[in-house]
């Protein structure tokens, strides 16, 4: 059993009711834009458990409501947000530190009559268990955590994430595989599909294009999108690979408006911005299943196996 560090006992002691007025600070969740930080508190209430608070937006900018349902993506970044937060705040990881998410797991139930956006915004308590934690000398080298999301005492979904933790020397050298660190070039140009077919509105939010091969695409990069690439990024992140996985998996069921219900995506290396992206889906036994590959120089960067909706 690990031993939980409470750094700010002060604002998250055990035993109180959990707020929502306000977002928590944006840099305790690594985000640029308050607009974009969704969690509002967190306490401990136990060893390595912990809940949190976090609240939904109507309508947001890019994750937007699906069917009068709130977009599953924006769960996963809810418990994005939620790993790093509680690293920082109970296990006392340095605010510079760098987080690389391992994998990263989301289920929802068949009728999620739960993610039914309201006549308010959204609060949900994310109950949090840190399964597994890992110490590179007295400090925390990473955790896996399983999170339960509750919204009006029902549970909506749960998830997993598993994520590493390096300093700065660390990441340096985890990153570059011991080489000198190269400038990262311009990423490629790719055509994009049309908006229509991957069911957004905004051009700016098409993250596929160029298709390969049959049920193969293209990643588009682009570096000044204010919500996947909300601060600088070395690599293509991880919230941008699953984007382009749902997208992926639309065009190849031809249903602009197919919903991630469940996904277990995994994350094997680092994806360079200025080299090209292969997103393909191959059918795995089911309509409503698949598995998709993110390819990179022939190598695997990441893959999910997901349960979309029923048309």
């Amino acid at each position: 059993m690990s031993t939980v560090r409470n750094r700010i006992s002060g604002s998250c002691g055990p035993g109180r009711a959990l707020r929502f007025d306000q977002t928590v600070d944006r840099a305790l969740v690594h985000r640029a834009s308050v607009a974009e930080v969704f969690l509002t508190d967190l306490v401990t209430t136990g060893d390595d458990t912990f809940e949190l608070a976090a609240q939904l937006p109507r309508r947001h900018a890019f994750y937007r409501p699906i069917g009068g349902r709130y977009d599953t993506l924006l769960l996963a970044e809810v418990l994005r947000q939620s790993v790093i937060a509680v690293a920082h705040s109970f296990y006392d990881v340095p605010p510079a530190s760098k987080f690389t998410m391992q994998a990263l797991g989301l289920r929802v139930p068949r009728w999620p009559h739960g993610l039914n956006v309201g006549e308010s915004p959204a609060e949900l308590h994310v109950r949090f268990d840190a399964r597994q934690v890992e110490y590179r000398g007295p400090e925390v080298a990473g955790l896996t955590a399983q999170l339960t999301f509750v919204r009006d005492g029902q549970v909506i979904a749960t998830g997993s994430g598993d994520t590493k933790i390096f300093d700065a020397t660390g990441y340096e050298r985890l990153r570059w595989r011991g080489a000198v660190p190269r400038t990262v070039g311009t990423p490629p140009s790719v055509t994009p599909v049309a908006p229509g077919s991957v069911g957004v509105l905004d051009p700016a939010d098409v993250v596929l294009g160029d298709a390969p091969g049959a049920d193969s695409w293209r990643l588009r990069v682009d570096p000044s999108h204010p919500v996947l690439f909300d601060h600088g990024c070395d690599h293509v992140p991880g919230m941008l690979l699953l984007e382009g996985i749902r997208q992926a998996v639309r065009l190849a069921s031809d249903d602009p408006s197919a919903s991630l219900e469940s996904f277990d995506a995994r994350f094997q290396r680092f994806a360079e911005l200025d080299e090209p992206v292969a997103v393909a889906v191959t059918p795995n036994g089911s309509p409503t299943r698949a598995t998709v590959t993110c390819r990179q120089r022939d190598r695997h960067v990441a893959d999910a196996d997901v349960r979309v909706s029923a048309r």
